[in-house]
């Protein structure tokens, strides 16, 4: 069980909503096992850093500017895009709306 496990089962299951109890049954280890290793491995919470991979798929799919803000969301297992907005913007600093990629 490792860093790398773990951000490469997030990754897998990027368009699920985030679930501890359901990610540690499939990985096989118990809730406090998971919880803990990906703090100790990664310094983020599963929750947090489950978000920062979708948010981090966002941009790719938003810099190929072939899906609306809404679709996006879905993709990525948000419950709406009110609340992609927001958790996009927590990570990204601004709306997804009004994201531009770094030059």
């Amino acid at each position: 069980f490792s860093a790398k496990a773990i951000i490469n089962f997030l990754c897998q299951n990027i368009n699920r909503k985030t679930s501890i109890s359901e990610f540690a049954n499939d990985l096989g280890v118990s809730e406090s096992t998971l919880m803990k290793k990906t703090k100790h491995f990664t310094g983020h919470t599963v929750q947090n850093l489950h978000e920062l991979l979708k948010i981090e798929r966002a941009k790719i799919l938003l810099r190929q500017k072939q899906l609306p803000v809404a679709q996006i969301a879905e993709r990525l297992g948000f419950y709406n895009q009110s609340y992609f907005c927001r958790v996009f913007k927590k990570y990204a600093g601004a709306s997804p709306l009004h994201w531009s990629p770094p030059a």
